[in-house]
């Protein structure tokens, strides 16, 4: 499934990657958002890490950090039930339901931070993918799934590098005769 969604003139974004790395499932998350337009903060002291696709929540927040309301919601992409995770790294950043969460004095920087969902699969957790955008007013946060996330280590298959290889060869081979 993929969604393509048209953003009037987003100023900031953050970019979820969520794929399988190994055994694992890895979420990455970087960027960030413009909080005009949304109700002022509200400082949580929470401590989440969790992925429950079917209501479209991702949270991973350590400690202080601060809710941010307003007039969205983020879209389901999955079908999966909640799965918790004791692995994460970073700044605390969540998207649940109407709030954003983001480390607590938040002044517009750039975010960053993981999750690993030790021993799963992206079929275990029960997400579907593609991409599933969450519009704000000023700024869209945009989770991409599977073969949609970039985030993961993707090889070429190895008839193009041979292919790039040949093209190369048949440039320097060009060259000299051009010279000769």
């Amino acid at each position: 499934m993929l969604t393509v969604t048209a953003v009037p003139s987003a100023h900031a974004i953050v970019l979820v990657d969520i794929f399988e790395q190994g055994s694992n499932v890895i979420a990455t998350y970087r960027g960030s958002i413009d909080v005009t337009g949304l109700a002022a903060p509200i400082a949580t002291t929470d401590s989440q890490n969790f992925i429950k696709p079917d209501v479209g929540h991702l949270a991973s927040i350590a400690g202080a950090a601060d809710a941010y309301r307003g007039t969205f919601s983020t879209p389901s992409f999955g079908a999966g039930a909640i799965s918790n995770s004791l692995l994460r790294a970073g700044d605390s950043f969540a998207v649940i339901d109407d709030q954003i969460f983001l480390p607590s004095g938040y002044s517009g920087g750039e975010i960053e931070g993981n999750i690993i969902f030790l021993n799963q699969t992206l079929f275990t957790l029960g997400l579907d993918e593609g991409v599933f955008d969450t519009i704000l007013p000023n700024d869209l946060v945009s989770i991409r799934i599977g073969e949609f996330a970039i985030s993961g280590i993707v090889p070429l298959p190895a008839s193009v590098l041979m292919l790039l290889g040949a093209l190369g060869m048949a440039g320097l081979v060009g060259g000299r005769r051009a010279a000769a």
